[in-house]
């Protein structure tokens, strides 16, 4: 999935006021989760990513696993509005995608 992809989708599934900046800041939260607790990348190998120039940039987990990405900044988006139900939510449903795109790489060490 691409960074593009992520942000239009959040945007699209949970309308918000929030800057595609922001989001960003989300998306690298999460990905800098999934390098080095999935990837096993150390911390000083972690990309972040820029806008513009990596709007187009695929993420690191593919399908079907990619949709951690969106699932987390979801739930960032229902806590910074203070949706704390959707929030909780959101996050059983990010934990389950989660734990279910770190197990592969687990099974394959």
């Amino acid at each position: 999935m691409a960074i593009s992809q992520v942000i239009g989708y959040v945007n699209e599934i949970k309308p918000n006021t929030f800057t595609d900046a922001l989001l960003l800041d989300w998306i690298n939260d999460i990905s800098a989760k999934v390098q080095t607790e999935i990837m096993r990348v150390k911390p000083e190998g972690i990309r972040r990513y820029t806008l513009p120039e990596d709007l187009n940039t695929e993420l690191e987990l593919p399908k079907p696993f990619d949709e951690v990405y969106a699932l987390y900044v979801e739930a960032q988006v229902d806590f910074a509005q203070q949706e704390i139900t959707t929030y909780n939510n959101t996050m059983v449903m990010f934990n389950a995608a989660y734990k279910d795109a770190k197990d592969p790489y687990r099974d394959w060490e």
